[in-house]
């Protein structure tokens, strides 16, 4: 299992009103999508919150997932829905 920072659509939480969140999203075996959380911005040192940074600027380069649509099956905890 791997995870990135991506973008993820929540506008299903916000009474279908647009929501964007920068999320920990983390994906199975074969390269899906299964779950998803907030991140936090912290670290041991400033160098891992500069990192932190610089994942969540990555993160604007790749396609906005959607809460809803874009998650597959249940992450490991057991949540139904993905979200962790």
């Amino acid at each position: 299992m791997f995870w990135n920072h991506r973008i993820v659509d929540l506008s299903k939480d916000n009474d279908g009103e647009p929501w964007y969140e920068i999320q920990e999203v983390y994906y199975n075996e074969k390269g899906e999508p299964s779950g998803h959380c907030n991140p936090c911005v912290g670290g041991e040192s400033i160098d891992e919150i500069q990192i932190q940074i610089q994942r969540f600027t990555e993160c604007l380069s790749h396609p906005i997932l959607n809460a809803e649509k874009d998650f597959v099956g249940s992450f490991d905890d057991g949540e139904e829905d993905g979200t962790i």
